[in-house]
């Protein structure tokens, strides 16, 4: 998350912003809030975008409560439904087979991630290097990314922690699966 966002900043750090802060700019501060904005905003839904479907590639979980909520129907639609232990070695076949399914997106990830976090730094020492003098502006930018990023998703989740305890409390099931939903998105 943090490369990314370095590297994003960086990315979207074009020479407009370069020469309108030599030309214009008294106050760092004022500079960062006035005119590069926009460069915190792109780099903060970008990442969010690069993190999310990165986390959506590590994540199985919604396959392991499938499994469990198809037995939970059965449980609750059929009155005499047993659980046996083919039904257990059932449940555990498909338990595994998803586990299996999920080491191999863990290690497809993990060389995705080396290769991305590799690229980021390459581009940011670069970056550096050349812009030698706007660092302090590109710190700030990526802070203010990364501190943005932080209150929205402490937002979503505080609302949707909201949305998810009073579809629980109210028995609503529509708007518990759209909360589901979403929850597997992100």
């Amino acid at each position: 998350m943090f490369s990314s966002d370095l590297a994003l900043n960086a990315l979207f750090y074009f020479n407009d912003n370069i020469s309108k802060k030599y030309q214009y700019a008294q106050n760092l501060f004022l500079f960062t809030f006035t005119n590069n904005i926009t460069i915190i905003i792109y780099s903060t839904l970008l990442s969010y975008f690069l993190i999310t479907l990165l986390s959506k590639l590590s994540n199985s979980s919604s396959d392991i409560r499938n499994v469990f909520e198809r037995v939970e129907k059965n449980i609750k639609l059929k009155k005499k439904f047993k659980i046996n232990d083919k039904l257990k070695k059932d449940v555990n076949l498909q338990i595994e087979k998803i586990l299996q399914y999920f080491k191999c997106k863990i290690v497809f990830l993990f060389f995705i991630v080396t290769i991305l976090i590799l690229a980021f730094g390459y581009f940011v020492i670069a970056f550096c290097h050349v812009f030698s003098s706007t660092q302090t502006s590109w710190l700030l930018d990526t802070f203010l990314a990364i501190l943005s990023r932080l209150i929205i998703e402490l937002f979503f989740a505080f609302f949707f922690g909201k949305l998810y305890q009073i579809s629980v409390r109210s028995n609503f099931k529509t708007l518990y699966r759209v909360v589901m939903f979403i929850y597997d998105f992100s």
